[in-house]
């Protein structure tokens, strides 16, 4: 009797051993499905913050090569205005040099009227200052076209060149940025990245502004000198 009881309760012992095993065998595994669910929802929400983060960088940089191009392209206009400002300075200063030449011509004309010589010499000196000016304005004439066409010549390879200047340039600037952007993420953090970026974005526009308010200035001096240029030639003239 006694060795069925001890039996028995061996028997009860290994029953409740091993439904403990059993249970914590249970317990362990849902505790390691619940840790592996948090870990997997950690990762996606760390993969969709990585995501986030590239696509913003992304926007930047994009951002940073739109204002780029925009830089280059205001460059090249202001120096095409700075070209035609130039020139239309030269047209100017030709024009003043010939009303010069006309005001002294004619005040040669007017001594030769009041000296009391013959009339043959009269009419040979009229006519000897008549196509001075003549040559004079021919070869003015021919020498503002010549500069005209170069001028157009010149803008024209400029305009292409610069294209696929611009064109390269670019392509060499995304492929570097690209590469010292990878070095860099390798080496900083996320919010150290996005600050820097955000810099840069803010000294670039900084700089723009800048630009854009001198060349208004120098475009407000040079109309100012035109204007001045034109209304002493009025009062020559009147």
């Amino acid at each position: 009797m006694r060795m069925r009881m001890r039996r028995r309760r061996r028997r009860r012992m290994r029953m409740r051993r091993r439904r403990r095993r059993r249970r914590k065998r249970i317990r362990r595994r849902r505790r390691r499905r619940r840790m592996r669910r948090r870990r997997e929802e950690e990762d996606e929400e760390e993969e969709d913050e990585e995501d986030e983060d590239e696509e913003e960088d992304e926007d930047e940089v994009e951002e940073e090569e739109e204002e780029e191009e925009e830089e280059e392209e205001e460059e090249e206009e202001d120096e095409e205005e700075e070209d035609e400002d130039e020139d239309e300075e030269e047209d100017e200063d030709e024009d003043q040099e010939e009303e010069e030449e006309d005001e002294d011509e004619d005040e040669e004309e007017e001594d030769m009227d009041v000296n009391e010589d013959g009339m043959r010499m009269r009419k040979r000196m009229r006519m000897r200052m008549r196509m001075r000016r003549r040559s004079w304005r021919m070869m003015r004439m021919r020498m503002r076209r010549r500069r005209r066409m170069r001028r157009r010549m010149r803008m024209r390879m400029r305009r292409r060149t610069s294209r696929r200047m611009r064109r390269r340039r670019m392509r060499r600037r995304r492929r570097m940025r690209r590469r010292m952007r990878m070095r860099m993420r390798r080496r900083t953090s996320r919010r150290m990245w996005r600050r820097r970026m955000r810099r840069r974005m803010r000294r670039r526009r900084e700089r723009r502004r800048r630009r854009r308010r001198r060349r208004r200035r120098m475009r407000m001096r040079m109309r100012r000198t035109r204007k001045r240029r034109r209304m002493r030639m009025r009062m020559r003239m009147g």
